[in-house]
């Protein structure tokens, strides 16, 4: 079960790339490639809670929780604004994500 919610994210990670690579080319797709993508890879950063006792740790997972929000909220102003919004919003989103997943990975290695 584990590797199956693994690899959907991992997929979902690729398509939400693939979508966010093909915006600046104006392709039809790109936008509804970016929103299953983001779907795919947010779900499990929302479902998934850090159940330990470190509190840096839990606020880590809960900036990823809000960074995978942002990243569906990219998905919704990619269809209902100009894409300068989403951008603001994806870029954002990025950075919160790549963060918490640093900084997550070094607390678990340093806690071993």
């Amino acid at each position: 079960m584990k590797s199956a919610k693994l690899m959907i994210q991992q997929i979902g990670g690729v398509l939400l790339l693939l979508g966010a690579a093909t915006l600046m080319t104006e392709w039809t797709w790109s936008r509804y490639i970016y929103c299953v993508g983001a779907v795919m890879f947010a779900f499990f950063q929302l479902v998934d809670q850090y159940k330990g006792e470190n509190i840096v740790l839990k606020r880590l997972y809960k900036q990823l929780s809000f960074g995978g929000a942002l990243l569906l909220l990219t998905g919704v102003l990619l269809f209902t604004t100009h894409n300068n919004e989403a951008f603001l919003s994806l870029s954002v989103a990025a950075f919160i994500e790549i963060y918490a997943v640093f900084r997550i990975s070094a607390i678990e290695k340093k806690n071993k």
